[in-house]
């Protein structure tokens, strides 16, 4: 109970320093720290007593992973140099730097403790920088370099300490610590890798999104483990995963499935990375207490820490001047190639010309050279300057990683709780003096930041590739659907038309559906996936040479992202809601009276439905008794016995509800429109009356014939009923809404006949046959054949909890009908 509440308390105080941060214009991490310091002195206050153990195996992991799958590929190669040179070269000189400052003023504790606390206090934490450069506007190449050095000191750092601490207990060598470090480095890598390649490649067959996203909770942890028993980096192979995921997701993985991976990792890193700050600050006094009862005072220790912490701070600005000179000279090494790079270019041409290229040679020859000219732009307008590396050499804050890795000290280390204060001291005094005073030294150095109209020119020059691969796509002649019929016109009219706003403006229901039938809905649907496809394939292909930016690439993928999520759902919605019309009509169990051969739905003890059958049976028996031949059902044809009255028990079972949503007629109204108010004719019959008495024209019956075939196995009977109530649908709307005439759905029946197994094609045609013959009295005469224990296949109406379901029968309608509306809204949502 106690730990619970810790917890809750712990979560609303992060969000709620978080938000108070955000409007002050602090970073979290910072306020944490200061709110966890100010609540560690306060009596009563519980100081939780977490291992170190359980943050570097437990919370480091992930945090790592979730910045490395964000991290651009393209970006951390192009910054290789500066990045490694932070994260590796930098390290190694803070860690021998301060163990000397260590060994000096700590004579007591010996060179092997001296250095690995020169390893604890080496690595920076990026957190607070990169959200400070962030919101005032830092250059992203600015803020590539910064991230990358926090994904990557880490582990060098702890490669450092292992070894150190190693050497506590016997003797070490300089050339065996290399010598443990390029083999750390090199087994991480190549566990990273292949846990990064199998990570997406199994994700990839997982189709829910909630499944993926507990995989790859896991990913972080199963690239840690094996390397860590392998004697590597544990550390770096996340990091190397976690690149890998990132790059490889926007191929392999759906849209729907990255964005709910990014928004849960955002979630999760969030709560961690500012969880462990306020831990941070909470120790303060326990750590201050444990420090306390050594001869050598609280005061001489924190003494030490100010001055290790101003050694990391020289250190690293004297490091960052000829880092930023090494930079500005392969700026000028660029100006030099670009004079060649031209040459190259006309050679190409030359040898295109002449045609002694093949086709898969000049493409491979074309992406390299390619790359080659983004790179080279890159490093002539991506400059950082003497301002960026003020601001570069000023954001090396310590983190809550430092605390956690001095923890890790054996427990007969000389002066260890001495040592984890000076720690902590070191983490405190960067992140406080460099982190409240950083937004203040980019605006005193003025750093330029990204050009925004240059931005925008790069994402308008983006959106006319990814134009042009949709056209591509839709300019094909050998275009065909997946089932080789032809696109129609006006379906890739159509999608023609949304290709042209790819801002996803205006993506409503009416946009992303065209006017038509069923045949045409899906049509569209996978058509426009399939240009989506294409666009995000030249996107991906962009992403590898590096044309376009890093931001520039990110935004364009989640605007695809976002619209192929949406159309999936929809195409899943509708092909789920035909599967379950199927199951339905297979599945619906029925019993045939013995005294008339009339069939009834089956009744089932207990089954509440069973009573509205036998509502809707006296109902039934009231009806008034056909006048004439064309009111009775043939016995040689087989008819739809229940089509509009008759229940779906399977069917009810999946959608009862959600049709009671969608605003359907009660059952009240229900029964009156089959008893016809109790006398005359009734409403049906009066209705199908009107219908008949309409003579159709050869013409209009031969558009009807072409919107709903006849199935070639049926008689001429078939044939005029499948094309009657399309009259009747179309000259007597009013008469049709009154009797609940529309069979759900005939458009959809016949495209789902061609993907159900033959008893749902035969039970297409059924339903089409003489619907409006059977709608007051279903099953009054059924055919002689059917006898006691005949389970029939027909039809079954839509009389669902005292509700009619009723969905339109074309396109046009479809895009109409509130009913249809309603689902796709809550489809896209």
């Amino acid at each position: 109970m106690e730990l619970t509440l810790v917890v809750i308390v712990g979560v609303i105080s992060i969000v709620v320093v978080a938000a108070f941060s955000q409007r002050l214009g602090l970073a979290a991490p910072l306020s944490l720290v200061i709110v966890g310091i100010g609540l560690s002195f306060v009596p009563g206050v519980p100081h939780p007593d977490i291992a170190p153990e359980l943050v570097l195996a437990g919370v480091l992991p992930p945090l790592l992973y979730s910045s490395a799958v964000t991290m651009p590929v393209v970006d951390f190669r192009r910054n290789l140099k500066p990045i490694s040179g932070l994260a590796v070269l930098l390290v190694v000189v803070t860690t021998l730097g301060a163990g000397c400052l260590f060994h000096w003023l700590l004579p007591g504790i010996g060179w092997p403790v001296a250095f690995a606390l020169g390893a604890v206090v080496s690595p920076t934490d990026a957190i607070a920088a990169t959200s400070v450069g962030r919101k005032l506007g830092l250059p992203h190449r600015l803020l590539t370099v910064l991230e990358g050095e926090g994904l990557v000191n880490d582990a060098s750092a702890l490669v450092l300490l292992r070894s150190a601490t190693a050497a506590i207990a016997g003797t070490v060598s300089v050339w065996l610590v290399a010598g443990q470090f390029f083999y750390a480095v090199v087994i991480a890598v190549g566990v990273g890798i292949g846990v990064g390649v199998i990570n997406v490649r199994v994700r990839a067959l997982l189709k829910d999104p909630v499944l993926n996203t507990a995989i790859s909770f896991v990913i972080p942890f199963i690239a840690y483990l094996p390397a860590e028993e392998l004697d590597a980096s544990g550390v770096l192979s996340v990091v190397v995963a976690g690149i890998v995921a990132g790059h490889l997701g926007p191929k392999h993985l759906r849209a729907e499935d990255r964005i709910t991976e990014a928004t849960n990792w955002r979630t999760l890193a969030f709560l961690l990375e500012n969880a462990t700050f306020l831990l941070m600050g909470l120790n303060v006094e326990s750590l201050v207490d444990e420090a306390a009862g050594h001869e050598m005072g609280v005061g001489w220790v924190i003494v030490i820490g100010l001055l290790a912490s101003a050694l990391v701070i020289v250190a690293r600005m004297v490091f960052t001047a000829p880092l930023v000179a090494t930079m500005r000279r392969e700026q000028r090494r660029a100006e030099k190639v670009q004079p060649v790079l031209k040459q190259i270019r006309g050679r190409l041409t030359e040898l295109d010309e002449r045609g002694k290229l093949s086709d898969r040679k000049k493409k491979h020859l074309h992406r390299r050279f390619t790359r080659a000219s983004a790179d080279v732009d890159f490093r002539l307008n991506e400059t950082l300057g003497w301002r960026g590396g003020v601001v570069l050499a000023w954001s090396g804050m310590r983190g809550a990683i430092t605390v956690a890795a001095a923890q890790t000290l054996p427990q007969h280390t000389p002066l260890r709780p001495q040592l984890i204060l000076i720690a902590f001291v070191v983490a405190t005094t960067t992140l406080l003096l460099q982190g409240l005073t950083l937004p203040t030294v980019i605006r005193l150095v003025k750093v330029p930041g990204d050009d925004p109209g240059q931005q925008r020119e790069e994402y308008r020059r983006l959106l006319g590739e990814l134009t042009e691969a949709a056209a591509d796509v839709l300019n094909d002649p050998d275009l065909v659907d997946s089932d080789g019929r032809a696109y129609e016109s006006e379906v890739i009219e159509k999608v023609r038309t949304d290709a042209r706003v790819p801002d996803g403006k205006g993506d409503s229901e009416e946009r992303h559906t065209p006017a038509g039938d069923v045949r045409r809905r899906e049509q569209y649907l996978r058509l426009r996936l399939r240009v989506l496809k294409a666009e995000s394939d030249r996107l991906i292909r962009n992403r590898s040479v590096g044309v376009y930016s890093s931001d520039t690439l990110s935004l364009a993928q989640r605007m695809i992202d976002v619209d192929t999520a949406r159309l999936e759902q929809l195409a899943e919605g509708i092909a789920s809601d035909l599967r379950a019309t199927a199951v339905g009509v297979r599945h619906r169990p029925v019993r045939v009276d013995g005294r008339g051969g009339q069939p009834h739905p089956a009744r089932h003890d207990g089954d509440p439905q069973s009573h509205d059958a036998q509502r809707l049976g006296r109902h039934r028996a009231a009806a008034d008794e056909p006048d004439d031949h064309h009111d009775r059902a043939d016995p040689r044809v087989p008819g739809p016995a229940g089509v509009t009255a008759a229940r779906l028990p399977g069917r009810d079972h999946e959608t009862g509800d959600r049709d009671e949503q969608e605003g359907q007629r009660p059952e009240s109204e229900v029964e009156h429109a089959v008893d016809g108010g109790g006398g005359g004719l009734g409403a049906g019959r009066e209705a199908r009356h009107r219908i008949r008495r309409e003579d159709a024209t050869a013409d209009e019956a031969q558009a009807v014939a072409a919107d709903q075939p006849a199935r070639p196995d049926r008689g001429a009977g078939a044939a005029q009923g499948a094309r009657e109530p399309d009259r009747g649908r179309d000259r007597h709307q009013p008469a049709q809404d009154e009797v609940g005439l529309l069979d759900p759905a005939e458009v959809a029946e016949h495209e789902q006949a061609q993907r159900v197994p033959r008893e749902v094609e035969a039970l297409a045609g059924e339903r089409q046959h003489d619907a409006h013959d059977e709608v007051e009295a279903t099953g009054d005469h059924a055919p002689a054949e059917q006898g006691p224990g005949h389970r029939r296949r027909g039809v079954e109406g839509r009389f669902r909890r005292g509700v009619v379901h009723r969905r339109s029968s074309s396109l046009d309608n479809y895009c109409t009908n509130q009913c249809s509306i309603t689902r796709m809204s809550a489809l896209v949502h």
